[in-house]
């Protein structure tokens, strides 16, 4: 993220997991909730849920506004503002200086290199096809940098670990730190092989429910498919011409773009092309359904603390520059008392 980008879509983060938890202390037995899913949408600045508010259907978006706890102005006040330091921010209620995550990557004195924050050369990949020390394009990931724990965490703390977290996203950073330190799984898309990877650090070999959708090659299915845009051309008079400069992205700047990669069948370069697209989004959300059904979870009664019950929980993180904006963080720290609040109320 750009120093000065506003993190993280408030709306979708409070209304989803702070009503669950006061509804669990005080609402009636149907209301309690099983199943708890917050979604971060990187570079969304807040003003898009005003600019584009006519565009919204009746679910999505306008569900969340419309009957949903919104927060107009929930912003933590620290710097950098990039998206590890905001993952961690918003799961763990601290800033970098507490949770360690001090940028997307940070300087190793020890070995005199520059590394990803989430990195981690005593862990492997766990892949469809076994433990692997890295691909040709991913590198093992765990959240052993981050200092102190998650919302996540702390609900698992507090049942004797009976509640589950799943996290995911299409890259590593995304999912390994908003999943915490005593997450499930943590979830990864691998562009080498087109499937989603994890680490050791959490298990030794993937989920059956993993296997059987990566052999179901989701990414192929968008090979060669054209990303336009979705309304009327006027519908767009109040944004940009183009697309920002994005690092790394083989797209270009103009819409309409054929996503595959300058390639003829699926491989590598296409599966690079896709995860910049609102493809992966959706590959993503399948990839979400999978892990409910094959988790179980929300399937079975909330688990119970004195007085007060929680369910599973699954974090769908994605993660990707879409936006550059120059909007500055405020320093209301709404999210952050909100999620103490709530780890207090259920502990």
């Amino acid at each position: 993220m750009s120093s000065k980008v506003k993190v993280l879509l408030a709306a979708i983060l409070v209304s989803s997991l702070v009503p669950a938890f006061s509804s669990c202390k005080t609402g009636p037995e149907h209301l309690r909730p099983r199943l708890v899913v917050v979604i971060v949408i990187d570079q969304f600045r807040f003003d898009f849920l005003e600019k584009f508010n006519r565009s919204f259907g009746s679910d999505g978006f306008r569900r969340l506004i419309d009957h949903g706890a919104f927060f107009a102005n929930a912003n933590y006040n620290y710097v950098p503002t990039y998206t590890a330091p905001g993952h961690a921010a918003v799961f763990t209620g601290s800033t970098p200086a507490y949770n360690g995550i001090v940028g997307n990557s940070w300087y190793d004195r020890d070995s005199g290199q520059e590394k990803v924050m989430v990195s981690d050369d005593r862990a492997s990949l766990v892949t469809s096809y076994g433990v692997e020390s890295n691909t040709r394009t991913t590198k093992p990931a765990s959240p052993r940098s981050l200092i102190g724990t998650t919302i996540g965490d702390q609900m698992r703390l507090s049942n004797g670990f009976r509640s589950k977290v799943v996290a995911m996203s299409i890259k590593d950073r995304a999912a390994v730190l908003p999943g915490g330190k005593d997450a499930n799984g943590a979830y990864f898309f691998d562009a080498s092989s087109g499937s989603f990877v994890s680490s050791d650090y959490y298990f030794k070999e993937l989920p059956k429910w993993v296997d059987r959708f990566n052999s179901q090659r989701g990414p192929d299915r968008f090979f060669g498919k054209t990303w336009d845009r979705a309304a009327a051309p006027e519908t767009y008079a109040t944004t940009q011409a183009v697309t920002t400069v994005i690092s790394g992205s083989p797209l270009g700047r103009h819409l309409p773009y054929k996503i595959d990669g300058g390639v003829q069948n699926p491989g590598e370069e296409f599966y690079k092309a896709f995860v910049y697209t609102p493809f992966a989004s959706e590959y993503l959300s399948d990839f979400a359904k999978a892990a409910v059904e094959g988790e179980s979870l929300g399937s079975d009664d909330p688990v119970v603390w004195p007085g007060r019950r929680i369910g599973k929980i699954i974090r769908i993180c994605r993660s990707r520059r879409a936006i550059k904006h120059s909007s500055v963080c405020g320093s209301n720290k709404q999210i952050g008392l909100r999620i103490r609040e709530a780890v207090r109320e259920v502990l």
